[in-house]
């Protein structure tokens, strides 16, 4: 068995990436060690929703500390899509941080339109319970993707402390308290939609917000998910800074088994935010609905909501405060190709600004193919869409594209 001796220049090596295939246990007394593959999770086409209002990005992973044993990994990664183009990822993870108490870890995205910095800590303990705590702090920069239009900047810092608990088998309660603070330099950059949010305090937004929720979990499926449901109920409430409002979201996937190679699955979500107390609610946490993970033969997160002109003359948007999406897919995963799924689906959506009621009229709607690889880089996504119902200023995108990898 090869033996790793805690230095300096290993802890350099994985930092830096270069032995990202390192995971290792050290012993303080004879400095045997194992080794691992690291894994490096990337979302797929259904997690990079808009709708979340954040990407979920890899698992981040792991520098060395002068503790007695060392469990962690190094990984870098990237993941391509038409919205956003190629974005790549890199982290270090440390477990047993504090002397055996945590996990923490680091994680950096560098993408065109988006960048990240994300520091998290997480406390797990043994019990049936599974209790969590966790405390992430993430600095970020964000520009509008073509789809969605404009030519300003936004620069944010966030921390959050979060708790979280099983309180029945496959059912789970989470509570997170929240800061949140974005900026731009020059106000006059910003869309008209976007500027109250910043225009009383100088360029600057802050949302103090507390979120609750509870999920329902009990989907399987190895490579493709093929039994069982989510259910997820989120409330959202700003309760300082800028401004008071309430956010409700609600999401379901259900999917049922029909033969050995034969599934169908329906997917939903349900979005709806208010401003309380006089204020009106704050666009920087509007619903975005169009792409991959909602209504595909779309544009990403460009169908409906609040909209305005771009300096090109352009028609970009905002999002808004209300959203609906659904989908009904057929999925075949061949029995010779454990690592390939066909689907067929229809999908349907849009997002709603403050003066717009709901009106299923407004759904755009949209059918076709698609196939999902899971390679051993990572994940091949790639649909062909025929929009059904669709309005002149939509951005209709017939053919989607998307990788995730890992190396």
């Amino acid at each position: 068995m090869k033996t790793i001796k805690k230095t300096p220049i290993t802890a350099i090596l994985l930092a830096l990436g270069i032995s990202t295939a390192i995971t290792s246990d050290v012993n303080a007394q004879d400095g045997a060690a194992t080794g691992g593959a690291a894994e490096l999770l990337v979302p797929d086409a259904t997690q990079q929703t808009q709708v979340a209002d954040a990407f979920v990005y890899p698992p981040t992973a792991a520098l060395m500390t002068p503790f007695e044993s060392f469990d962690g990994a190094a990984s870098l990664g990237a993941w391509y899509t038409q919205a956003d183009g190629f974005v790549g990822t890199a982290g270090i993870e440390q477990e047993r941080f504090f002397g055996g108490e945590g996990d923490a870890s680091l994680g950096l995205s560098l993408g065109r339109y988006s960048r990240n910095l994300t520091f998290n800590l997480l406390f797990e303990d043994d019990s049936a319970a599974n209790v969590t705590k966790a405390l992430t702090i993430n600095a970020f920069s964000r520009k509008p993707t073509a789809y969605v239009g404009g030519s300003y900047e936004l620069f944010g810092t966030s921390v959050s402390l979060g708790f979280g608990r099983d309180i029945a088998p496959n059912l789970r309660a989470n509570v997170e308290f929240a800061i949140d603070r974005v900026k731009i330099d020059d106000v006059s950059q910003l869309p008209v939609p976007l500027r109250p949010s910043f225009d009383k305090n100088g360029g600057k937004s802050l949302l103090v917000p507390v979120v609750t929720s509870i999920v329902r979990d009990t989907r399987q499926g190895t490579h493709f998910t093929v039994s069982g449901q989510m259910l997820s109920l989120e409330l959202e409430l700003g309760v300082g800074g800028d401004t008071r409002y309430l956010r409700l979201t609600s999401a379901y996937q259900g999917h049922r088994q029909l033969g050995e190679s034969w599934s169908i699955g329906l997917r939903g979500m349900a979005g709806y935010g208010v401003g309380l107390s006089g204020d009106a609610f704050p666009v920087l946490r509007n619903f975005y609905i169009g792409g991959p993970g909602s209504v595909r033969g779309f544009a990403e997160g460009a169908l409906g909501g609040t909209r305005f002109e771009t300096e090109a003359g352009t028609i970009g948007t905002v999002g808004g405060n209300k959203a609906l999406s659904g989908s009904i897919e057929l999925a075949y995963d061949p029995a010779e190709l454990e690592k390939l799924r066909l689907l067929g689906f229809v999908d349907m959506g849009a997002a709603f600004s403050p003066s717009d009621r709901l009106n299923s009229s407004q759904l755009r709607v949209s059918t076709g193919v698609s196939a999902q690889w899971a390679m051993p880089f990572g994940q091949v996504n790639l649909s062909l869409s025929q929009p059904l119902r669709s309005q002149a200023i939509d951005r209709v995108q017939k053919v989607q594209f998307g990788i995730t990898s890992k190396f």
